[in-house]
C-alpha cells in the first residue's frame, strides 16, 4: 500500500531538485554580471574623484563611462543577448559643498601660515565627492512577469528584476601641487610672504654693497654679481631629478 501511496515521488523530487539548480546556475552568471559591473563602477569612482584632485574642474561623464562600463569590452547581456547598459543609465554627479577648517590645514590657524597657504596656493578647498549610478536596464523590466512562473521563482524573475548600483568616493582636493616645474617656480616668485619680502630686503643690501665693492673690483674685471637668486634656475633640476 505504501509502495503505491509513493508512486512518482522521486520524479516529483527530482524536477524541484532540477528546478532549484537550474535556478542555481543563471543566477550565477546573472551575479557574476552585476558584481563585475559593480566593481568596473568603483573603478569608474576612483578614477573620476583622482581626476578632480588634479584640478580638472569638472568630469567628462562621456570619457569616464567608455573607460570603464560601456565599449565592446564591457559587453553585460541579459538571457535574451540585450546589452545591460547604456549611456542614459549611467549617472554622475559632484559635490564641493564640505569646506575644510583652517585648523585641517597646513600650518593650522597661525596667521602667517594663512598668508603663505594663499600665496602657494596650497590651501585645500575641501573634499569633493563623485558619485556614481549605474542601472541595468534588462530586456523585460517594464513588463508583467510571466503567469505560468512556479511560485514566481522562474527564470524570468531573472528578467525583471531592477536595481541601482552606486558607488562614492571621496578626495581632498587642492593639495598644493604644481602641473609642472614652471609653475611651482612662478607661485615661489610671486609669494609675497614666501619670497618677496625676504628677497627685497635681501637685494637692497646686495646693491649696497655692490656700490662700495665695484670700485675694488673694477680693476679685476671681477662679474658683476647676479642679485636675482631665482630666475636663474628657472628650468634647473638637481640631478637626481634627471637620473632615469
Amino acid at each position: 500500500m505504501k509502495r503505491t501511496l509513493q508512486s512518482g515521488q522521486a520524479l516529483a523530487e527530482g524536477l524541484v531538485i532540477m528546478l532549484v539548480l537550474l535556478l542555481f546556475f543563471v543566477g550565477m552568471g546573472w551575479l557574476g554580471r552585476l558584481l563585475d559591473m559593480g566593481l568596473q563602477a568603483s573603478h569608474a569612482s576612483h578614477y573620476g574623484a583622482f581626476q578632480l584632485s588634479r584640478e580638472i574642474p569638472d568630469i567628462n561623464k562621456a570619457e569616464l563611462a567608455s573607460r570603464f562600463l560601456l565599449g565592446p569590452e564591457k559587453n553585460w547581456r541579459d538571457r535574451r543577448g540585450n546589452l545591460l547598459l547604456s549611456n542614459n543609465a549611467i549617472a554622475v554627479t559632484v559635490d564641493h559643498s564640505e569646506k575644510l577648517s583652517a585648523f585641517m590645514q597646513p600650518g593650522a590657524n597661525h596667521e602667517q601660515a594663512s598668508l603663505l597657504r594663499k600665496d602657494w596656493e596650497i590651501e585645500d578647498p575641501g573634499l569633493a565627492r563623485l558619485a556614481l549610478s549605474v542601472t541595468p536596464m534588462f530586456a523585460a523590466a517594464r513588463k508583467q512577469p510571466e503567469a505560468n512562473a512556479v511560485l514566481g521563482l522562474g527564470l524570468d524573475f531573472f528578467d525583471h528584476f531592477s536595481l541601482s548600483i552606486k558607488r562614492h568616493t571621496s578626495i581632498l582636493t587642492g593639495a598644493g601641487h604644481a602641473a609642472s616645474d614652471q609653475a611651482a617656480h612662478t607661485r615661489s616668485s610671486v609669494s609675497q610672504e614666501g619670497w618677496q619680502n625676504a628677497a627685497g630686503l635681501s637685494y637692497a643690501s646686495g646693491r649696497k654693497i655692490q656700490s662700495f665693492a665695484q670700485s675694488v673690483d673694477a680693476p679685476w674685471d671681477r662679474p658683476q654679481p647676479v642679485l636675482d637668486w631665482l630666475q636663474p634656475w628657472q628650468g634647473m633640476l638637481p640631478i637626481h631629478h634627471l637620473e632615469q
